[in-house]
């Protein structure tokens, strides 16, 4: 197992992949069986983790304990050096353990950061068969991550149709990208207050807007409405747990 297959379970784990990439890990889960066993081993041990030391008090009260248990076994091997062979699984496990206590810690202790969650599915809006110029270039540049492009031809394409929830919700995902809050914040309080099938969405995203900006407060609340329905469930609980006070 190499470090990286962890840290893909954590962002599989958190709500993080992409859903191609979710979709890749799992094609490999149902294909590598040793993978999957792996990956239920550290499921089960981050679900332990998450009850034992979510808080984020608990966690460095952990941190400091694993550290102090550390320095103590050390102390005690200085003063009496003895020689023990370790079975290769056995070294093996004690890997694995340390890299998964390694990968819990360090996204526990560190305040979260937009481009931890800032991870956008690419956009297909032209209907097979439908001739839409403009429609295809905006969408063309928001996959192609061209933010000021996307932005500019959804805004055009929102004047002439203002109601439209989709195009709404991708201008303000771009607004975002450039750092123009004020416009994006508006765009999505539009959908958050509408009944549309994006609303969920909005609240999503304006969320991350808000981590962005480092209105944590903003963000908790947002992610807080996210309903248990909703595909971003699971990512926003767990970044409303990573949130600073």
């Amino acid at each position: 197992m190499e470090e990286q297959d962890y840290i893909l379970f954590e962002d599989y784990l958190s709500g993080a992949l992409s859903t191609s990439d979710r979709q890749k890990l799992e094609a490999r889960l149902q294909s590598d069986k040793e993978l999957n066993a792996w990956f239920e081993t550290y499921r089960e041990a981050s679900a332990y983790l998450e009850r034992t030391f979510g808080k984020a008090e608990d966690t460095a009260a952990f941190r400091d304990k694993v550290s102090g248990i550390s320095e103590e076994y050390f102390r005690k091997q200085e003063r009496k050096p003895r020689v023990r062979k370790l079975l290769r699984w056995q070294i093996a496990v004690a890997a694995s353990v340390l890299i998964l206590l390694g990968i819990f810690l360090s996204r526990r202790m560190t305040v979260p950061s937009y481009e931890d969650y800032a991870i956008y599915p690419e956009i297909s809006l032209v209907v097979r068969g439908e001739e839409n110029a403009e429609l295809y270039r905006a969408e063309t540049a928001f996959n192609h991550k061209n933010y000021e492009e996307a932005a500019r031809l959804f805004g055009e394409i929102l004047r002439e149709d203002p109601a439209h929830a989709e195009i709404s919700l991708y201008y303000a995902i771009a607004l975002v990208e450039q750092n123009r809050f004020g416009e994006a914040d508006m765009a999505f309080a539009g959908l958050i207050g509408s009944r549309s099938v994006f609303r969920t969405e909005a609240l999503w995203y304006g969320a991350l807007s808000k981590l962005k900006q480092k209105d944590y407060e903003a963000c908790r609340e947002l992610l807080r409405k996210i309903p248990d329905s909703s595909a971003n469930h699971t990512a926003a609980q767990k970044l409303l747990k990573r949130l600073p006070e």
